[in-house]
């Protein structure tokens, strides 16, 4: 890919890592970025094995390869990996790191349960435990990285939903999430 000092485009990591998968490749995906980072994403027969990005393995690196501004992107081939780190399955690795929002589902108007209701820990927790229902234990980066732009349930809400994969899971995300807070309310 690219050689230069400027970031690649944000789909340049997710196109290459598809197209190692797709090829069933053995090696090493070296991604740089700004100020000497790096990523480094181990691949078995095509199958995401291990991830590692500064002090960071597996699914606490995940939510910072999402965010990684790549500058140039290596493959060292046929070094096959030593390690293992806790991932999920390649497809939904990519489909997860593919993910560009989608537009919010329609929860409109709040429900009375939700509208203006602040974020406490224990609603924080409780978005987390419903949300993995849906997307199984990157629920838990996903909500690390939408949640400190929510102050109230409904917007955290309808920010976890647009980053589901699909507009009927977002909206039976949004009717679970209204009745489990209306429950404790």
């Amino acid at each position: 890919m690219a050689q230069n000092d400027t970031a690649l485009p944000s789909t340049s990591v997710v196109t290459k890592l598809r197209q190692l998968y797709e090829e069933k490749s053995t090696g090493i995906l070296i991604i740089r970025g700004s100020m000497g980072q790096m990523a480094r994403v181990h691949m078995t027969d095509g199958k995401i094995v291990a991830l590692f990005i500064q002090n960071k393995q597996g699914y606490d690196a995940m939510a910072l390869l999402a965010a990684f501004q790549a500058r140039r992107i290596d493959f060292i081939s046929g070094v096959p990996s030593s390690v293992n780190t806790p991932l999920p399955p390649t497809e939904a690795f990519l489909a997860i790191l593919a993910a560009e929002p989608a537009p919010p589902p329609n929860i409109s108007p709040a429900s009375h349960a939700t509208s203006g209701q602040p974020l406490t820990a224990a609603l924080r927790t409780l978005l987390e435990e419903t949300l993995g229902q849906y997307i199984g234990p990157m629920a838990g980066i996903l909500c690390e990285t939408v949640l400190h732009e929510s102050h109230d349930v409904a917007s955290a809400i309808s920010a976890l939903a647009a980053h589901l994969p699909d507009a009927p899971r977002a909206q039976r995300f949004v009717t679970a999430m209204q009745a489990r807070v209306a429950a404790q309310v």
